[in-house]
């Protein structure tokens, strides 16, 4: 069996440890030092928390296969410990105080998403904003931009704030479903994902 030092990254101030919408292959456990945690929204970065010493990150990205849903960076220097999808199955097995970890995180992340979903407009706003959206990626060949979003949500009669508007959009990019670049959003997730969320939009709101 390979040494814990075998799997041990080091990394200096402002190493950029992972980038958002990579693809990953591992998990991260802070042996020593502090990771910074950023998201890009529209080409804003805004930094969203610190991990410490004892704790780790990047787990969904070998939990589901899903890209990497924010920026890490060394706070300072630091030491990882590495740990692929095998290892990590391989903890949960053998520790009990790991899988509790990550059931405890998994917990919260639902929870955060329950909440942010829930501070948005009302789901019957968040299900035309989809249906909008889904529109305009696959049937329109003009550039989709918050304006034109706006533009076509407003022609259904619905009454929607710039807030509204904004924080949807904000929402979808950080949970990347969609992403925004030079002031033009682009659809990344595929129409299937689309058409379960707008599912799960409409029997939140019967």
């Amino acid at each position: 069996m390979k040494s814990l030092e075998h799997y041990i990254k080091i990394f200096n101030k402002e190493d950029i440890i992972f980038n958002q919408g990579d693809t990953g292959k591992e998990m991260y456990i802070v042996k020593s030092g502090k990771v910074r945690i950023e998201i890009n929204t529209n080409n804003e970065k805004k930094v969203i928390g610190y991990i410490e010493e004892g704790d780790f990150f990047g787990e969904m990205a070998i939990i589901d296969n899903s890209p990497r849903t924010a920026t890490a960076i060394a706070e300072c220097a630091t030491e990882l410990i590495t740990c692929n999808k095998n290892r990590f199955y391989r903890l949960i097995e053998t520790s009990p105080e790991f899988a509790i970890k990550i059931v405890r995180r998994l917990s919260s992340r639902l929870r955060e998403a329950n909440d942010r979903f829930k501070n948005l407009a009302s789901s019957s706003k968040v299900g035309l904003f989809l249906t909008i959206l889904s529109y305009l990626s696959s049937k329109i060949k003009e550039e989709i931009t918050r304006e034109s979003i706006n533009s076509h949500l407003h022609k259904d009669g619905i009454l929607y704030s710039e807030d509204e508007i904004n924080n949807m959009i904000n929402f979808f990019i950080s949970s990347m479903i969609i992403e925004e670049k030079d002031e033009t959003i682009k659809v990344v997730s595929d129409f299937k994902t689309l058409e379960i969320i707008k599912s799960v939009v409409k029997f939140l709101s019967s």
